[in-house]
């Protein structure tokens, strides 16, 4: 296919992590084919005359042969660690094997001879691997090294007037080989006939090709900014999707059925019918930037809103996005012609120069567009670290090769030139291609599933954040391969990477995959959720309609939930085929660095079993450690917060309540003792007053009646006689309250009963006071 090293197959180069699936169902590996495919490698690579074409078949019957090799070592592995768990059963040899029994004797040595025969087929299985991958690698050093050899090598400036005319000459011949294919073919009976009887299908998509075109398309793009001015968000969002959508598959729908009507006319041999399939890959090229320019830089973008791009310049930025996919479309378009045509490597730098120049020139106008964008994120402080260095990083690559590809090309290194520039447009359109895509979905999904969700709710942070996280990581994911084809990486390099993910890394006697990663994955996912629906029921359902207190229910159910999440993981890590025996000399490890480094962390975490189990304190207990004072809201293994009464959080490690003081109010119930000091003056009548207060005491609905409260004369003080009531309250919670109401009728009682509350007096006595009159009075007659 002439398609085979485009565009087109860069975008569906993600189906090929399905083409070696198929290497891996084989269990029976055949070494003595291996052998012959091996010799035959060897002989290719180390010979030196072998094509890159060949060497590439021979990869990929070596890789498929490696796969073989890996799945026989996988199922024999099990078979292999039975016998060997069978014979350390039996214990260690003994120095003189005639104490030995001999039945177990017997046992050992027929076990021994069993492991020797299951590990033969291994033994070979890994030797193939080893090798397979080997000549591998040497394979991948040849063709990189011939790669190189011609992507540096010097060739003749396209700027010299001697090579403009054989390139015209190979351009003349080639379509002079066309015309006469046509002519051929018009003058063929046969082909008269063929015409004849395709004449209505010829006239039918030659119409719906034009059709889709120019005034499907057109209407198309009217529509869009027409749905971009509703008011229901919705429904603006979807039409547009569905719009934007449209407005790249209908012109290349049209091309399509165009190339079909030209097909039916049967005018063309094999220069003209690959000359077509060359102009469907240039097309994809033209309708992807009229796709990217229409999102971008029309007035009605959404994710023009995004770029925050004036209006008087997207007029510009538009024809330029064109203007650079329609280049593209010819620079493929050429190198498709480089093995119809039969054009030498001078005239194609040739014919390439001319759209190289004006590539650049769009990289660097692009460039300039970035480096104002950037300085007004700047001026409008709105610029982030991500994309400060994301917009420094496309500024540098953009202006570098809009620079250098030109520049590289006269001298006369073509293929430097053409790949600088070409590769960073095509990297270009394909982050914007999943800019675009990573906008409408976001948009799609804040607007319909979030806002649905949440009609009523006022939320102050972004709507879908974790899903756009998530949405960027797969978006990520997608294009680093596509990235990597387009500057060189080969689709084998990323097949490599797939079957190394796949056939995974050992750990110890353990290869885990990626598939045993995403089964990990899901087995934990699934126990976590279990586990959170399990505490969910217990806390709503179950221990609600038990005796059992709230302190007791918020420990059991986060009990539970530590208990859960650890089977889940142990459950989990299981699954993937692990030893858990062998992490016992990585447990050794760690018990080193906990002691030292990690045992601050230990001891609270320890605390917080112990503070679970004892429960000293529970969720909704009033409790004072050091100068904290408040309600605990929560018990965590490593700390606990409380919620103290100015509405701070405040975060205590569990250590803390294990080896300070904590004063729980509220332990093992809610009574508490009111204390309320009152002094009175030393004319009243202290008996009285007592009754007075008493009468308040026991009249207030907070202090409870048994054990009753009591009124105690506590002393003389300087300027009062000091009394002090004293309760039992049967809520201690409220306790300020309880003696806010007592003061305040102690207020009242004592002003109508004429008590007097008493406060401090002082007596100032001047010694020397003649004399600092006779200074007052030298001060005032010097005034005058």
């Amino acid at each position: 296919m002439l398609l085979k090293n485009r565009f087109i197959h860069v975008i569906l180069a993600l189906m090929f992590l399905s083409a070696p699936v198929s290497a891996q169902t084989q269990t029976i590996f055949d070494i003595d084919a291996f052998n012959a495919l091996a010799a035959r490698a060897e002989k290719a690579v180390y010979g030196g005359q072998t094509s890159n074409e060949a060497l590439e078949k021979l990869r990929s019957s070596l890789s498929s042969a490696r796969s073989d090799a890996l799945e026989a070592q996988s199922s024999r592995t099990g078979r292999s660690k039975i016998i060997s768990d069978q014979i350390d059963a039996l214990g260690p040899i003994p120095e003189d094997s005639e104490t030995e029994a001999k039945d177990i004797s017997e046992l050992r040595l027929s076990l021994s001879k069993q492991l020797a025969v299951a590990r033969a087929p291994l033994i070979v299985a890994e030797e193939a691997f080893r090798r397979a991958n080997g000549l591998i690698s040497e394979i991948d050093k040849t063709i990189r090294e011939r790669s190189a050899s011609v992507f540096l090598k010097l060739g003749v400036s396209p700027l010299s007037p001697n090579t403009w005319g054989p390139m015209i000459s190979d351009i003349k011949k080639y379509f002079g080989q066309v015309s006469s294919e046509v002519a051929q073919s018009l003058n063929n009976p046969s082909s008269k006939v063929i015409r004849s009887n395709n004449l209505p299908g010829i006239i039918f998509f030659a119409i719906l090709g034009l059709a889709l075109i120019f005034p499907a398309t057109k209407w198309v793009s009217q529509n869009m900014s027409v749905a971009n001015q509703r008011h229901d968000a919705k429904l603006k969002k979807i039409t547009y999707l569905a719009f934007s959508c449209l407005v790249f598959i209908l012109p290349l729908l049209g091309i399509c059925f165009l190339i079909r009507s030209t097909e039916m006319l049967d005018i063309f041999g094999y220069r003209g019918g690959a000359l077509t399939q060359a102009i469907m890959a240039m097309s994809i090229a033209v309708v992807g930037s009229y796709w990217l320019a229409h999102n971008l830089f029309k007035e009605t973008g959404l994710t023009r809103e995004l770029l925050g791009i004036e209006s008087n310049r997207l007029v510009g930025a538009y024809t330029v996005t064109i203007l650079m996919g329609v280049v593209l479309g010819l620079y493929w378009l050429i190198g498709d012609l480089k093995q119809l045509a039969d054009l030498s490597e001078t005239s194609i730098a040739v014919m390439e120069f001319p759209l190289l120049l004006i590539g650049s020139y769009g990289l660097i106008t692009f460039s300039q567009r970035v480096k104002m964008y950037r300085a007004r994120l700047i001026l409008e402080k709105k610029i982030t670290p991500i994309s400060d260095r994301l917009s420094s990083s496309i500024l540098m690559l953009t202006m570098a090769t809009g620079l250098a590809g030109p520049i590289s090309a006269a001298i006369g290194y073509s293929n430097i030139g053409s790949k600088l520039v070409f590769a960073t447009i095509l990297t270009l359109a394909v982050l914007f291609a999943l800019f675009v895509v990573f906008t409408m979905i976001a948009y799609l999904f804040s607007e319909i599933i979030i806002k649905n969700q949440n009609k009523d709710v006022q939320e102050s942070t972004p709507k879908g954040s974790l899903f756009r996280v998530f949405l960027a990581f797969i978006l990520a994911c997608c294009a680093i391969p596509l990235l990597a084809l387009i500057w060189g990486a080969r689709v084998v390099d990323i097949q490599d990477v797939w079957l190394s993910l796949k056939d995974g890394v050992v750990l110890g006697d353990t290869r885990v995959s990626i598939s045993d990663f995403i089964t990990f994955i899901i087995i934990f996912s699934i126990g976590y959720t279990l586990t959170r629906l399990l505490q969910s029921a217990l806390r709503l359902s179950v221990l609600p309609n038990t005796k059992i207190d709230t302190g007791a229910q918020n420990a059991l159910v986060t009990g539970v939930g530590y208990i859960g999440i650890f089977f889940a993981a142990l459950i989990a890590i299981t699954s993937m085929g692990l030893d858990l025996s062998s992490l016992a000399i990585v447990a050794g490890a760690l018990s080193v660095g906990i002691g030292f480094g990690l045992q601050a962390i230990v001891s609270n975490f320890l605390s917080g079993i112990i503070l679970l189990v004892e429960r000293p304190i529970k969720v909704g207990d009033w409790i004072q450690v050091g100068a904290y004072s408040g309600y605990v809201s929560k018990i965590a293994v490593r700390a606990t917060t409380i919620d103290t009464f100015d509405q701070a959080n405040v975060i205590i490690p569990n250590a803390d309540f294990i080896s300070g003081t904590v004063t729980n109010m509220t332990h093992l119930s809610k009574r508490g003792r009111v204390k309320v000091p009152v002094g009175v003056a030393y004319d009243s009548d202290p008996v009285f007053v007592k009754e007075i207060l008493m009468d308040i005491v026991s009249s207030n609905a907070n202090i409870l009646k048994s054990p009753g409260p009591s009124v105690f004369l506590l002393g003389f003080g300087p300027d009062s006689i000091d009394f002090e009531i004293r309760g039992i309250l049967r809520d201690v919670n409220s306790i300020t309250s309880t003696r806010s109401d007592m003061n305040f009728e102690i207020l009242r009682r004592f002003a109508q009963e004429g008590i007097e509350i008493p406060f401090g007096q002082r007596d100032i006595t001047i010694k020397n006071a003649a004399e600092l009159g006779k200074v007052f009075q030298s001060k005032s007659s010097k005034k005058s």
